[in-house]
C-alpha cells in the first residue's frame, strides 16, 4: 500500500466497508469520549476516518436538557451539511442512571428520537463504569427488558421517519473481569435483531489478547458484525483485529495530543 498518500480523497479510496447497510470510506474510526459534543468534527473529518462516533450522550428523559442537546445536535447537523466527503457519524447514548427502570428506558428512547436525523447510527452504551447495566449482579431479564424496549421503539421510529438507523449494543470487556456476562448479552442482542455489537476492551496488555477473546465471540456467533475498541496502538494491531474477524475498529488514545494533520497521516499508516 502506497504510504504517501496523504490527502483526504486518497484516504478515502482505501479500504471501503459496507457493513449494517452503511458505506464506510475506511475501518478505522473515532471512538466516543474524544469528541463528546461534536465541537471538533469540523477538524476531524478532513482527517479522513471512515466513521466518527460522537458522545456518549447521556440523556436524561425527566429534565429539560434541550439547549445543551440541541447543540450537539447543530454540531452534527453542520459538519455533514459542510462536509465534501460525508463521513459516517455514530451517536453514542447512555443514562447516568444507577438502576434499569422505566426512567433509564426512556433516556434512551429519548435520545435515538433526538438524534435520529443526524446520526447515520446509534449506539445503546452499556459500558460506563459503575453503571447496573455492566454490573455482573444484573438480572438478565432486566436488561432484555431494557434492551427489548429500545428494539422495540427503534422499530417505532423505522416507520415514523421512513429511514433506517442501524442500533447497536456496547458493552465493555475488562481484562480478566467480565463484568457483563458476554454470551448472555450476546444472546439478547442477537434475540432481538440489533444491528452489530461495539466491544470495548478495557485495561487488556496486547492486541494478541484482544484476538484471542474476539476468536470466542466469533465462536458464538458469525451474524452481528463486531466493532472494536481498545489496545489498538498501531497497524499491526489494526490489521490483526481486522483479520480476525472485527468489521471496524475504533482508536482513541493513539490520536490523543495529535494535530489533525499527525492523525491524518496516521490513519493512512494504520491502512
Amino acid at each position: 500500500m502506497d504510504k504517501s498518500l496523504t490527502t483526504d480523497n486518497s484516504i478515502r479510496s482505501l479500504s471501503r466497508v459496507k457493513t449494517m447497510n452503511i458505506d464506510f470510506p475506511n475501518p478505522v474510526g473515532l471512538a466516543a469520549g474524544f469528541d463528546r459534543d461534536g465541537e471538533l468534527l469540523s477538524s476531524f473529518i478532513p482527517a479522513g476516518f471512515g466513521f466518527i462516533e460522537i458522545g456518549t450522550v447521556n440523556v436524561n428523559s425527566t429534565c429539560n436538557e434541550g439547549e445543551s442537546l440541541k447543540k450537539i445536535i447543530n454540531n452534527i447537523q453542520h459538519s455533514k451539511s459542510s462536509s465534501e466527503n460525508k463521513t459516517v457519524i455514530g451517536v453514542s447514548l447512555g443514562s447516568l442512571r444507577d438502576t434499569i427502570d422505566d426512567n433509564t428506558v426512556a433516556d434512551y428512547i429519548t435520545g435515538m428520537e433526538l438524534f435520529w436525523n443526524c446520526s447515520d447510527y446509534l449506539v445503546i452504551n452499556l459500558s460506563r463504569p459503575g453503571s447496573s447495566m455492566r454490573d455482573k449482579s444484573t438480572i438478565n431479564s432486566e436488561l432484555h427488558l431494557l434492551l427489548n424496549k429500545v428494539k422495540q421503539s427503534h422499530s417505532e421510529l423505522c416507520t415514523r421517519h421512513g429511514t433506517y438507523r442501524p442500533v447497536i449494543v456496547k458493552i465493555a470487556i475488562e481484562y480478566k473481569k467480565s463484568s457483563l456476562s458476554l454470551p448472555e448479552t450476546l444472546t439478547i442482542a442477537l434475540e432481538l435483531q440489533f444491528d452489530g455489537l461495539l466491544l470495548a476492551f478495557e485495561n487488556w496488555p496486547s492486541s494478541d489478547d484482544i484476538v484471542t477473546a474476539l476468536g470466542k465471540v466469533l465462536l458464538l456467533t458469525n451474524k452481528l458484525p463486531l466493532i472494536v475498541v481498545g489496545g489498538i496502538k498501531t497497524a499491526s494491531d489494526v490489521s490483526k483485529i481486522l483479520s480476525a474477524g472485527a468489521v471496524l475498529v475504533q482508536c482513541y488514545t493513539l490520536f490523543v495530543d495529535k494535530t489533525p494533520e499527525e492523525i491524518n497521516k496516521t490513519i493512512v499508516d494504520l491502512l
